[in-house]
């Protein structure tokens, strides 16, 4: 049975700081390394919170996520889900992007009305945590769950250009070019 919620929280364990791009910036190919730090092996603990139910984290198999990888996915399927009022998308597990095809967690937005339902489907080698086995799926008010992923990703967006913009070197194009596939 799908639960009503109320809320959606996200909540990021580690953000990208100076002193992780601190080696990368009097490189002659800084701006490619701090680019490849940033979108490929950046990764953290993420917290997808729906109602009392942590998706992501939390239990013994939670995994590190590449922050940028899922920020863009969380983008993308807020597209998805204002076009076409559904969207599926994989979970990027440490650096991995799963193929389409390949045994994937994926989660799924479906929009009725004034409600977003939220899935998540466990695949690949390791069993689903019992959470994950019991939550048949929860539904928020889509102006609260639209919002909050909304102000997550301007939240990411407003960090990575306050930390790429105090140096010389990164000009606005640069910066934005991380977040064209956004």
């Amino acid at each position: 049975m799908t639960e009503t919620v109320q809320e959606l929280h996200i909540h990021i364990r580690d953000w990208p700081t100076r002193n992780d791009i601190q080696e990368y910036i009097h490189q002659n190919d800084s701006h490619r390394k701090i680019t490849e730090f940033l979108t490929l092996e950046f990764d953290t603990m993420v917290s997808f919170k729906v109602g009392d139910v942590d998706l992501l984290s939390g239990y013994d198999e939670a995994f590190f996520l590449p922050l940028h990888a899922f920020i863009r996915q969380l983008s993308l399927g807020m597209k998805s889900l204002v076009r076409d009022n559904e969207t599926t998308f994989p979970i990027f597990l440490q650096q991995y992007e799963v193929a389409e095809g390949d045994p994937a967690h994926r989660m799924t937005w479906k929009r009725k009305g004034d409600r977003i339902h939220v899935s998540m489907e466990w695949g690949g080698q390791v069993e689903a945590p019992a959470v994950i086995k019991s939550f048949s799926g929860a539904s928020l008010t889509a102006t609260s769950f639209q919002t909050t992923i909304i102000d997550f990703i301007d939240v990411y967006v407003r960090k990575i250009m306050m930390l790429l913009g105090s140096h010389a070197k990164w000009k606005g194009e640069e910066i934005s070019a991380l977040f064209e596939d956004f």
